[in-house]
């Protein structure tokens, strides 16, 4: 059974008998006006879903659903492979429950006031290929169980407080093609790991207190089309090996420590725009 009432002008709560249609397995009520941004409204809803054991697709994105991203969050279907919330007021920090997903394999959380730090148990869900963190005011470090995303495709947790180095582990993470870590608090050096991963086409590093200087190994990326590590400390000389890159069409290193001649191979950057 599916139910889709995105791009409304609904408003109201949600049905608390949703939980007796027990072959709902796509629900979406994306862009609509269901919360009223009073109370604990996202709690409720949820609540009302538990009971769809067969549960494979939730979207609850844009709309105005305030309140805490309940622990009982857990108790959604274990065969739900697709939850949005984004572009809601959804606060709180992110429940060690959400590990017991283990199917999911898209997560939309972005543009919401969640704080605290990303739990462990993320590493648990080996079946991820989209995790959307961005927009928060999330801290904390990037837990290190990241390198069991095996599937990640993309990873976008820009525009929060993550404190702490880019965890190499990452570089376990052999399908990624795009990481944006811009706009935190990253310290330390860039990972030549992560540099290793030629399926990556774009790396966003802007914004952060990175260090050190910027690895040859970037030269090794076959597939990038983007590299952005702007205003951050990074020093030396820019590595002539990106003059490799015939497919990059965006490279953003200003408000950098860069010194040295810019090298005579970047004249083969034919992708540059």
């Amino acid at each position: 059974m599916e139910i889709s009432l995105g791009g409304n002008s609904f408003t109201g709560s949600l049905p608390m008998n949703l939980g007796t249609l027990y072959a709902l397995e796509f629900f979406a009520a994306y862009n609509n006006s269901l919360g009223t941004n009073q109370g604990n409204e996202l709690m409720s809803s949820l609540t009302s879903l538990f009971n769809c054991s067969n549960l494979q697709h939730l979207n609850l994105a844009m709309n105005h659903f305030k309140g805490f991203l309940p622990h009982s969050i857990a108790n959604l279907s274990t065969k739900i492979t697709w939850l949005d919330l984004q572009d809601n007021y959804i606060s709180g920090s992110i429940p060690r429950g959400i590990g017991n997903l283990v199917n999911l394999q898209t997560l939309f959380l972005s543009g919401n006031m969640l704080t605290g730090s990303i739990p462990n148990s993320i590493g648990k869900l080996s079946m991820l290929e989209i995790l959307m963190l961005d927009n928060n005011n999330i801290s904390g470090e990037i837990p290190s169980s990241i390198r069991n995303l095996s599937r990640l495709g993309t990873l976008d947790l820009s525009t929060n407080t993550i404190e702490g180095s880019i965890p190499i582990s990452v570089g376990n993470c052999t399908n990624l093609l795009q990481i944006h870590l811009d706009y935190n608090r990253l310290t330390g050096e860039i990972p030549y790991q992560i540099l290793g991963l030629s399926s990556l086409i774009n790396l966003s590093l802007s914004q952060n207190y990175l260090t050190g200087l910027l690895p040859q190994e970037v030269g090794n990326m076959k597939n990038l089309g983007g590299l952005f590590v702007s205003k951050n400390k990074l020093l030396g000389e820019i590595p002539a090996t990106l003059g490799n890159r015939e497919v990059l069409e965006f490279l953003y290193i200003d408000g950098n420590l860069f010194e040295g001649t810019i090298s005579m191979a970047f004249r083969q950057l034919k992708g540059i725009q």
